[in-house]
Protein backbone atom coordinates (compact mmCIF):
# COMPACT_ATOMS: atom_id res chain seq x y z
CA UNK A 1 0.00 0.00 0.00
CA UNK A 2 1.31 3.40 -0.48
CA UNK A 3 1.82 6.41 1.23
CA UNK A 4 -0.87 8.06 -0.50
CA UNK A 5 -4.04 6.98 1.87
CA UNK A 6 -2.22 8.67 4.98
CA UNK A 7 -2.90 12.11 3.09
CA UNK A 8 -5.32 14.85 3.81
CA UNK A 9 -7.61 16.11 1.38
CA UNK A 10 -6.05 19.35 -0.68
CA UNK A 11 -8.78 21.15 -0.28
CA UNK A 12 -8.94 20.49 3.47
CA UNK A 13 -5.43 21.71 3.73
CA UNK A 14 -5.48 25.11 1.54
CA UNK A 15 -8.51 26.03 3.75
CA UNK A 16 -6.70 25.24 6.95
CA UNK A 17 -3.62 26.96 5.61
CA UNK A 18 -5.54 29.80 4.27
CA UNK A 19 -7.24 30.36 7.88
CA UNK A 20 -3.90 30.46 9.98
CA UNK A 21 -2.69 32.76 7.53
CA UNK A 22 -5.84 35.19 7.92
CA UNK A 23 -5.52 34.51 12.36
CA UNK A 24 -2.03 35.24 12.34
CA UNK A 25 -1.85 37.79 9.56
CA UNK A 26 -4.25 39.89 11.28
CA UNK A 27 -2.98 38.98 14.70
CA UNK A 28 0.48 40.79 13.53
CA UNK A 29 -1.81 43.41 11.88
CA UNK A 30 -3.38 44.25 15.33
CA UNK A 31 -0.38 44.36 17.34
CA UNK A 32 1.14 46.47 15.33
CA UNK A 33 -1.80 48.93 15.42
CA UNK A 34 -1.56 48.45 19.50
CA UNK A 35 1.78 49.78 19.30
CA UNK A 36 1.39 52.74 17.08
CA UNK A 37 -1.55 53.52 19.18
CA UNK A 38 0.92 53.61 21.91
CA UNK A 39 3.30 55.94 20.45
CA UNK A 40 0.45 58.31 18.78
CA UNK A 41 -2.10 58.48 22.06
CA UNK A 42 1.07 59.48 24.17
CA UNK A 43 -1.09 62.71 25.24
CA UNK A 44 -3.59 60.95 26.26
CA UNK A 45 -1.43 59.87 29.57
CA UNK A 46 0.68 56.95 30.84
CA UNK A 47 -2.14 54.88 31.22
CA UNK A 48 -2.91 54.75 27.93
CA UNK A 49 0.84 54.21 26.42
CA UNK A 50 1.19 51.77 29.27
CA UNK A 51 -1.69 49.84 28.54
CA UNK A 52 -1.62 49.49 24.55
CA UNK A 53 1.91 48.45 24.90
CA UNK A 54 0.79 45.72 27.79
CA UNK A 55 -2.03 44.42 25.41
CA UNK A 56 0.26 44.79 22.13
CA UNK A 57 2.25 42.32 23.94
CA UNK A 58 0.10 39.71 25.26
CA UNK A 59 -1.18 39.45 22.08
CA UNK A 60 2.34 38.84 20.59
CA UNK A 61 3.01 36.45 22.97
CA UNK A 62 -0.51 34.89 22.43
CA UNK A 63 -0.05 34.52 18.88
CA UNK A 64 3.45 32.95 18.95
CA UNK A 65 1.88 30.37 21.70
CA UNK A 66 -1.15 29.98 19.03
CA UNK A 67 1.15 29.27 16.01
CA UNK A 68 3.51 27.13 17.93
CA UNK A 69 0.46 24.58 18.94
CA UNK A 70 -1.07 24.77 15.75
CA UNK A 71 2.09 24.70 13.20
CA UNK A 72 3.89 21.81 14.87
CA UNK A 73 3.63 17.81 14.66
CA UNK A 74 1.28 16.43 17.49
CA UNK A 75 3.93 13.83 18.68
CA UNK A 76 7.59 13.50 17.85
CA UNK A 77 9.30 10.98 19.56
CA UNK A 78 12.40 9.62 19.48
CA UNK A 79 10.58 6.01 18.12
CA UNK A 80 9.42 7.86 14.72
CA UNK A 81 12.74 10.24 14.96
CA UNK A 82 14.81 6.89 14.63
CA UNK A 83 12.62 5.31 11.92
CA UNK A 84 13.01 7.97 9.84
CA UNK A 85 16.86 8.35 9.94
CA UNK A 86 17.06 4.72 9.21
CA UNK A 87 14.95 4.97 6.22
CA UNK A 88 17.00 7.41 4.92
CA UNK A 89 20.35 5.34 5.65
CA UNK A 90 18.63 3.17 3.59
CA UNK A 91 18.32 4.63 0.65
CA UNK A 92 19.03 3.62 -2.72
CA UNK A 93 22.48 5.22 -4.61
CA UNK A 94 23.10 6.59 -1.34
CA UNK A 95 26.85 5.87 -0.67
CA UNK A 96 27.85 3.93 -3.93
CA UNK A 97 31.03 5.18 -5.75
CA UNK A 98 30.74 6.98 -8.84
CA UNK A 99 32.60 4.59 -11.19
CA UNK A 100 33.62 0.80 -10.62
CA UNK A 101 37.41 1.36 -8.92
CA UNK A 102 37.16 5.44 -9.12
CA UNK A 103 36.08 7.68 -6.58
CA UNK A 104 34.38 10.77 -6.80
CA UNK A 105 36.93 13.12 -6.51
CA UNK A 106 39.28 11.31 -8.81
CA UNK A 107 36.25 11.47 -11.75
CA UNK A 108 35.86 15.43 -10.75
CA UNK A 109 39.70 16.15 -10.71
CA UNK A 110 40.57 18.44 -13.70
CA UNK A 111 43.46 16.68 -14.22
CA UNK A 112 43.58 13.36 -15.91
CA UNK A 113 44.34 10.70 -14.07
CA UNK A 114 46.55 8.14 -16.85
CA UNK A 115 47.45 6.11 -14.33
Amino acid sequence: MSGFANRCDPLHTRGRALLLLALLGGGALATTILAALATVGARFGLTWKIGSLALSTALNIGLFWLGFRLLTAREVSLAATARRRSRRQRAPGRHRPAAPGRTRAELSSPVANTA
